[in-house]
């Protein structure tokens, strides 16, 4: 895994990117706020493809660039945590040979951080979605 600074990825990428999303879909603010949070440029190319491939497969922009952001907002962990769980479902996946939407994985690492396994000890998010996946599957 290549690790930059944000503040290099943000530089490096950031205006290639917005000419990618319309402003519908993500704001400036919104667009560098995943910039910051990511830790490598292998997460933000993850990040980046999810986020594309939702704003092909659904008309209503707003709802769907929105979805990563209300669902960290719903939960008790950050955009960050956020971000890097994502990235590991993703190789998780992609080694099964299998493929999912973004909603759906964001369903599952949201089901994850409800779960009670979760409620007495708080776990890192990477964390406790492997120790779902492990226990439970996926099926999305």
């Amino acid at each position: 895994m290549v690790k930059n600074s944000s503040s290099e990825l943000l530089d490096k990428y950031f205006s290639k990117v917005r000419n990618t999303f319309p402003e519908a879909f993500l704001t400036d603010d919104k667009l560098k706020e995943i910039f910051l949070a990511c830790s490598s440029e292998e997460e933000l190319q993850t990040i980046i493809h999810y986020l594309g491939l939702s704003l092909k497969s659904n008309p209503n922009h707003k709802k769907t660039g929105q979805l990563l952001f209300e669902s960290v907002d719903c939960s008790e962990y950050q955009l960050d945590q956020w971000i890097t769980a994502i990235h590991f479902f993703h190789n998780w996946i992609t080694s099964e040979g299998r493929k999912t939407t973004f909603e759906k994985m964001l369903g599952y690492i949201q089901c994850c951080t409800d779960s009670p396994e979760n409620k007495t000890f708080k776990y890192a998010l990477k964390d406790i979605l492997k120790e779902m996946i492990d226990t439970y599957g996926y099926n999305g």
